[in-house]
């Protein structure tokens, strides 16, 4: 690379008329224009061009941006005699105004927008400055009270539920006391440093820092200890687990490389250039298989080989993706290494208005004044979706009623905003079902902090099924029951950790788990009501054996060995074997066929040996389609049979050929299978092979699925889990049952009225393993493959339990799971249709070169989900730190599956907190948190980032998944708060609250309301000046914006002082 031609130059001419500017705030005057040159590569391209027009007292009344040499977009602001801001039109002309209480401080903020109008208002007190009460555009009324200090003690709602705060300064201390009147209890070292937290179990976590002030340890409440090093610039280098394995991290700085092993020893080299862009990833072995290699041009195109050969072969495998950007950094192409390209257009608030896809086929989208979406257009007419707002009680800024092909859905809120009620009505007159036009209703019952009490099913051949649940006093699921019976309970340890579940039918689950919080031994039994419970039998539990599941792992978390009992009976033992980069190698299975795998550069599966023969798969090695696979059944080294495909410019599969080719030449067609795709890229139509089409939601879940014997339809939950299928055909209901979002029963409900109940047991994987009676039988038993593979089975036939592998809906006519995203074949590991998430918006990870890819190749370890979630990703210890912090943010009990995938149970104390988390696992965008990410070659921590592939997603309207960096350990931040007298004190900045302050970001992402652009910001603070601020993060911090979810909203009911400056 070049870095002579990388340079860049900042322009900026000043406005020096503004001679009456007090010259203590600024001594240059006020910037009237700005842009970005880089001359080497663009000359005479003005990047971020901003103009700056003020008025005769040095305020801001109009700010053009630039998206060509001469087109922009313009924001005008109008003021009161005071400076306050009273007007702010955005460049699509609609206004909002701003009134002031006591001349300084924001009481209201309105707009209207097609005849509604859209207000809050807040009041303070005169003195101080404090907050008072606030009111959203819906009405709801929250008071806060304050001590002599300023700092906030009480909090009050509504239905007069109260959260207190108690500061005992000399000793160090504050206490919370949440609405259940349960106290949770923070002790600092006089520095400031967080101590220990003791919860209202009395369960303490200790944290102990050193002279630096640098974390050096944690002590969980069971005596398990996490230990902390650094070099002498203060940087991470090794984290020690409860076990004494060691992650370490390395630094080269001549080299400009940081080294990252883990506990195996096995890692990955990451080289920047001079201006911190990432370069090179190397593996930690050099593997020059394994390496790769990226370029940047001026608009950070990244020209990104996938392997790293010899300069004969290097442009043979370059493949390239170019970004093509507008002077406001837009994306207004892209362009893939086949050539294929899409395009963006936008409107003066940058919302997208029209998307030309790699087909050339064109979608349009249209907004309201709120720069919300009301329609998608298609060219498909079929498949428009209109949306509509505001209808309703509660309703004001959120969605009521979405039209789209699978029909109607509607919504009421509560006044916290969370759903009370969701009305499903299927499509009328273009669908060929049976009763037509019926309406599914589901309703939602919360407590006054937002959590989840009960869900009302809708009804079934005219019968009720409600669950509800209860919680203990770390708000974790303690029983959840079924139509007012208990149906399970649950046990924990003083970690948090399940270590027992009790089913009304008798059977009992137990959990055991290793330092890392792994589990190791995963029992079953059911109780047999003629012997006591002090005589056990080989389990421990009084009853008779089900299963026994024992796991072994390496240092790093891959699984090595699994053990299977079932009933006292060894079944089997598998044992696992991993490549360098943790890619699943070899499985072992005494008695069966052992299986080898290779891959390729990109993680291509290239073959598969077993114990008969073996698969050997072919690519497009440009884009990772795969283009067939041959399978020796007999291991003569002659293939019997093969599979064929073919694809449209969007990646999508349009035909699967399987074709007999014993016969040498004479290649004979067995069977195919062709795929019809919408513009929406879901999969609608196979035909051949099978013949079964499907039709889906606004939100991409599949409502409707027709093949020739039968029509299923599906009404779903707002965990986006389907609460019943229902068979058209039978006329037969099955209604499933959930524990936060993992399935435990189903209740099928039949023409005849007769109900049957099953239960579920789950392995580690959330997979099905077990069915049982209501009574405690065991119905059927399942073993699949590290893929999802059938193995073998008892019982009852696996086409009667749908949902199998990973909890995922198995289509037994085309083999494919339904993961909602995306379908999967278990045959080839490979996913149908490309992933959003692309290479380019996280260098650092490696596996998304393919966008195909399942699980990382390391299926025991990893779980794929839907795309729906919150995901928390790193090793065992930043998982536990990051679980830790996000659950005392939203006061949840949460916890995190294998994969990392966050699930929040019980209730919660902090209503703003746990509703925004609830929203961001409930959305249908992901969100992962990890410890930092890469964006423009650089490393970011305490940031969030929108998807880049669909970052205009992000704020207009369509929404956009989000990478959070956060770092538990990172050094004390402190900022500018409230000090209650009308001024500013400096203070640390808790981890949750920075947690908290990126998540809501990540909500804007996702909702498509992240703000662009920068305004004038004045904090009405002696020692404060007024200053140009991104929108977005003062909208964030709730500054100058009323939003539901602010930062400041969080500090409130977190008993912290507000923050007065960005």
């Amino acid at each position: 690379m070049d870095e002579a031609a990388d340079q860049r130059t900042m322009y900026i001419r000043y406005d020096n008329s503004l001679h009456g500017l007090n010259k203590d705030i600024n001594i240059y005057g006020l910037v009237a224009e700005q842009y970005v040159e880089e001359p080497e590569k663009d000359a005479g391209k003005k990047y971020g061009h901003v103009k700056r027009e003020y008025d005769g007292r040095g305020r801001l009344t109009a700010e053009r941006k630039y998206y060509t040499d001469s087109g922009f977009i313009e924001d005008r602001y109008e003021y009161d005699s005071s400076g306050n801001v009273t007007a702010h039109t955005d460049p699509n002309g609609v206004q909002t105004n701003y009134t002031y209480q006591y001349n300084a401080y924001p009481q209201t903020q309105s707009k209207t927008v097609d005849g509604k109008t859209y207000r809050t208002e807040s009041n303070y007190s005169q003195h101080t400055g404090a907050l008072l009460d606030r009111r959203d555009e819906n009405d709801y009324r929250i008071e806060y009270a304050y001590d002599k200090l300023g700092r906030k003690i009480k909090e009050r709602h509504p239905d007069g539920a109260e959260i207190k705060t108690a500061y005992l300064d000399n000793l160090y201390r504050t206490e919370v006391t949440d609405r259940k009147s349960r106290k949770t209890i923070y002790n600092y070292n006089p520095y400031g440093e967080l101590k220990t937290v003791t919860d209202p179990l009395y369960n303490t976590t200790t944290y102990k820092t050193d002279k630096l002030g640098r974390l050096e340890t944690i002590s969980l409440a069971d005596g398990r200890q996490y230990k902390y090093g650094y070099d002498v610039l203060n940087r991470a280098t090794r984290i020690t687990y409860p076990d004494g394995s060691s992650g370490v991290k390395g630094y080269e700085d001549s080299r400009n490389r940081v080294s990252v092993y883990d506990e195996n020893g096995h890692g990955y080299m990451y080289d920047r250039d001079a201006y911190g862009n990432l370069i090179r990833v190397v593996r930690g072995d050099n593997n020059s298989d394994l390496q790769y290699e990226y370029e940047y041009n001026a608009l950070k195109s990244i020209a990104s080989p996938p392997r790293y050969l010899d300069e004969l072969h290097y442009e043979q495998v370059r493949h390239t993706t170019i970004f093509e950007n507008d002077l406001l950094g837009r994306r207004t192409r892209k362009t893939q290494a086949d050539g294929t390209s899409e395009q963006f257009y936008y409107d003066a608030n940058s919302n997208l208005t029209k998307h030309i896809n790699y087909e050339g086929k064109q979608i349009n989208y249209t907004y309201d004044g709120l720069n919300r979406i009301k329609r998608e257009i298609y060219p498909d007419a079929g498949y428009n979706i209109s949306y509509t707002y505001d209808n309703g009680q509660n309703a004001l800024t959120r969605l009521t009623k979405v039209e789209d092909s699978s029909g109607t859905t509607e919504y009421k809120y509560n006044d916290l905003g969370l759903i009370t009620e969701e009305k499903k009505t299927f499509m009328v007159g273009s669908t060929p079902l049976t009763n037509q036009g019926t309406e599914y209703t589901t309703k939602y019952e919360y407590d006054n902090t937002g959590l989840l009490l009960s869900i009302e099913y809708p009804q079934v051949h005219g019968q009720n099924v409600n669950v509800s649940y209860e919680y203990d006093d770390l708000d974790r699921i303690k029983s959840l029951k079924l139509n007012n019976n208990t149906f399970l309970t649950n046990t924990y340890d003083n970690v948090g950790r399940l270590t027992q579940k009790d089913y009304s039918n008798g059977v009992r689950e137990t959990y055991k788990y290793d330092a890392k919080d792994r589990l190791v031994e995963h029992e079953a039994a059911v109780r047999q009501a003629h012997r006591p419970m002090a005589e056990p039998v080989s389990y421990g539990y009084a009853g008779e054996a089900i299963f026994l599941y024992k796991y072994e792992y390496d240092a790093a978390g891959n699984m090595v060995r699994r053990d299977i009992t079932d009933g006292n009976v060894l079944r089997r033992m598998d044992t696992y074997e991993y490549d360098y980069i943790n890619q699943l190698k070899v499985v072992n299975v005494p008695g069966a066929r052992d299986l080898e795998l290779s891959y390729d550069e990109t993680f291509n599966r290239t073959y598969l040996k077993h114990g008969y023969g073996m698969i050997s798969y072919n690519y497009n090695t440009t884009m990772n389609f795969l283009l067939n696979y041959a399978e020796d059944t007999d291991g003569d080294g002659a293939y019997e049979m093969s599979v064929q495909y073919a694809y449209d410019k969007q990646g999508n599969p349009t035909s699967k050929v399987y074709r007999d080719v014993r016969n040498g030449q004479n290649v004979r067609e067995t069977a195919r299978e062709n795929y019809t795709w919408n513009d929406r890229d879901e999969l609608t139509k196979i035909e051949g092979r099978v013949t079964e089409s499907y039709t889906y939601d606004y939100r991409g879940l599949r409502h409707i699925k027709s093949n020739e014997n039968n029509t299923y339809k599906y009404i779903y939950l707002q965990s986006n889990q389907p609460a019943f299928k229902y068979d058209v055909t039978n006329n037969v209901y099955d209604v499933f049952i959930y524990e936060g979002t993992k399935r435990v029963a189903r209740v099928r409900f039949d023409s005849a009225h007769r109900t049957e109940t099953e239960i579920f047991i789950n392995n580690y994987q959330g997979s099905p393993t077990v069915v049982l009676s209501s009574t405690g039988n065991i119905q059927y038993q399942k073993y699949l493959d590290p893929w999802g593979n059938m193995e073998m089975e008892i019982g009852v036939p696996s086409s009667d339990i749908e949902f199998q592998y990973t909890d995922k809906e198995l289509d037994t006519n085309t083999n494919l799971y339904y993961f909602q995203a995306r379908y999967y074949d278990p045959l080839t590991n490979h996913f149908k249709g490309r992933d959003r998430v692309k290479l380019e918006d996280n260098l650092t990870n490696y596996f998304g070169i393919n966008a195909y890819l399942f699980t990382n190749n390391n299926p025991v370890r990893n779980v794929d989900a839907d795309g729906n979630r919150i995901v928390i990703a790193g090793d065992n210890a930043y998982q536990t730190r990051t679980l830790r912090t996000l659950n005392s943010l939203a006061g949840f009990a949460g916890t995190i599956d294998k994969t990392g995938e966050y699930t929040p149970t019980g209730p919660s104390k902090y209503p703003v907190a746990s509703t925004l988390v609830t929203e961001l696992v409930n959305s249908k965008y992901t969100v992962t948190i990890q410890k930092d990410f890469e964006f423009n070659g650089e490393k970011h921590t305490n940031a969030a980032l929108a998807d880049i592939d669909n970052y205009s997603g992000s704020y207009n309207g369509k929404g956009a998944s989000s990478t959070v960096g956060f770092d538990p350990a990172s050094s004390p931040v402190r900022l500018p708060v409230s000090n209650g007298k009308g001024g500013y004190r400096h203070e640390i900045v808790s981890n949750e609250i920075i947690l908290g302050h990126e998540l809501i970001h990540s909500f804007h992402n996702a909702q498509g309301t992240r703000l662009l652009g920068d305004m004038l910001y004045d904090p009405k603070i002696k020692g404060l000046e007024p200053e140009f601020k991104p929108k977005e993060e003062l909208s964030t911090v709730g500054l100058g914006f009323e939003n539901i979810y602010s930062e400041n909203a969080l500090r409130l009911e977190k008993g912290f002082n507000a923050r007065v400056q960005y």
